[in-house]
């Protein structure tokens, strides 16, 4: 976004009322108008909506007219009034994520960890394809969670949409074929079973680019020694994966009748097939965190109003995660198995990173470029001479500050950088920043850094344009 259209969009957060209530569907409306009345059309382009609270004008969504628009929808659900199914339903018909959210103080870490990808898309429209090589030999399904597939030319051609990747991320697909028999004296050491290739636009140029394409070779010997008997881990760790979703999408069913002890009955045999794995016997990092995520899960789920206040967020969002492989905020922690570096990178003081000793508490957001860093390494560097951001090397702006007799304890850490970035007018920086205030004060301030408003007291949902 342009300076222009930075100070266009702050004038139309600052214009903003609350009146009460929640009106999803008038918020996507918007958020959609803002896309598609953009002036300057950036490659890359979604929604990022965020709700405390069931919609209380519109008894309905039309997902379908959120599916035909084509743009992604990355939702924020924190609460205890929030509706997760609504929200998990938006996301799955726009194709973004859903992220629950237990502790109001990681709606900043949500924000920033979305952002990171968002900012670090790498190829878009993605296809992947398949093609068997073998006149007898058949694919008989793609495993891609929630992504389109499509099987052609009896079961000889497959392909899987994935649209979007961002950098560093991976996307694994499990290819279930079916192998002919070797007909006598005709055994072979390798065959060449299976071709894949890629076919993406790149964000820069706008062009499509097809990669070369790969030849896939099976082993055929005539006999099989007890050596050649060994398990991918790769292939087990993505089986663990659909087998947890499953897990997940069952318990949830049971869950949603009633049927707690049934719902925990699923997760705990899941445990136990995932702990009898190959993947699970070899200490694999990636089991691991599936059999904490399904104790997490458990813990929310031990009687019907935890379930409704914590389980069902969890679980859907859970399911959204395994089904994209893709990285959301859950629970109390925005630790994911689908985390990237950039959105890693987005969570962190970079001040404080290229020191020798790292600061303790969590990074904000700056006002002008989205990246996050500590106050007192803001304050630190201001001294030093240097206002600029570090990552993206946007100069941090002064204004005048409003109130300055207040002794608002939020208003004074502002004045402290005043003085580091210009004593002699005692202007202040909009760096924005948490601080422990009364209760009343707290949500609308999280939400206000992670909305980046240069004023910290108005909030909207925010558009990535």
């Amino acid at each position: 976004m342009n300076e222009s259209g930075k100070q266009h969009a702050l004038q139309a957060v600052n214009s903003l009322v609350a009146s009460g209530g929640t009106n999803i569907a008038e918020g996507l409306k918007k958020g959609t108008k803002v896309i598609e009345d953009r002036g300057y059309e950036n490659p890359v382009y979604s929604i990022m909506l965020l709700s405390d609270g069931q919609d209380s004008y519109t008894k309905t969504i039309n997902l379908r007219e959120i599916s035909r628009l084509q743009i992604p929808v990355h939702t924020f659900g924190f609460g205890a009034d929030h509706d997760p199914i609504m929200l998990h339903s938006i996301a799955e018909d726009s194709k973004g994520t859903f992220s629950f959210i237990e502790a109001e103080g990681l709606i900043q870490d949500a924000f920033a960890q979305r952002i990171g990808g968002l900012l670090s898309v790498a190829v878009q429209d993605l296809q992947v394809h398949i093609q068997s090589l073998d006149p007898y030999l058949c694919i008989s399904q793609l495993k891609a969670g929630s992504y389109s597939t499509y099987l052609t030319g009896e079961n000889q051609l497959g392909s899987v949409d994935i649209g979007d990747m961002y950098a560093d991320e991976e996307r694994d697909f499990l290819v279930l074929v079916n192998i002919p028999v070797v007909a006598d004296g005709n055994s072979n050491d390798q065959m060449k079973f299976l071709t894949v290739w890629c076919v993406y636009k790149d964000p820069l140029t706008k062009e499509f680019v097809t990669t070369q394409a790969i030849e896939l070779k099976l082993q055929r010997p005539e006999m099989v020694n007890e050596e050649d008997m060994v398990v991918s881990i790769e292939v087990d760790r993505q089986k663990n994966r659909l087998q947890v979703a499953k897990a997940l999408n069952d318990s949830r069913a049971a869950a949603e009748k009633g049927d707690l002890p049934t719902a925990l009955s699923i997760i705990d045999g899941c445990r136990m097939q995932i702990s009898e794995t190959t993947s699970a016997r070899a200490g694999d990092e990636f089991a691991v965190d599936l059999d904490l995520e399904l104790q997490e899960v458990r813990s929310r789920m031990g009687n019907k109003k935890t379930y409704e206040s914590a389980g069902r967020g969890y679980l859907l969002s859970g399911m959204r995660a395994h089904s994209r492989q893709m990285a959301g905020t859950r629970g109390r922690s925005t630790r994911s198995m689908y985390q990237t570096l950039c959105m890693r990178d987005m969570m962190t003081c970079a001040i404080c990173n290229l020191a020798t000793e790292v600061v303790d508490g969590n990074p904000m957001f700056t006002a002008e470029c989205s990246h996050c860093f500590h106050f007192s390494c803001v304050v630190s560097n201001a001294k030093s001479g240097s206002q600029t951001c570090i990552i993206c090397q946007t100069k941090w702006k002064v204004n005048p500050l409003q109130g300055a007799t207040s002794t608002n304890p939020l208003q004074q850490q502002q004045r402290l950088l005043s003085n580091a970035l210009n004593p002699s007018q005692g202007t202040t920086s909009t760096i924005l920043f948490q601080q422990q205030q009364q209760q009343q004060q707290q949500q609308q301030r999280i939400l206000n850094n992670a909305l980046n408003t240069s004023q910290g007291t108005t909030s909207t949902i925010r558009f990535q344009q």
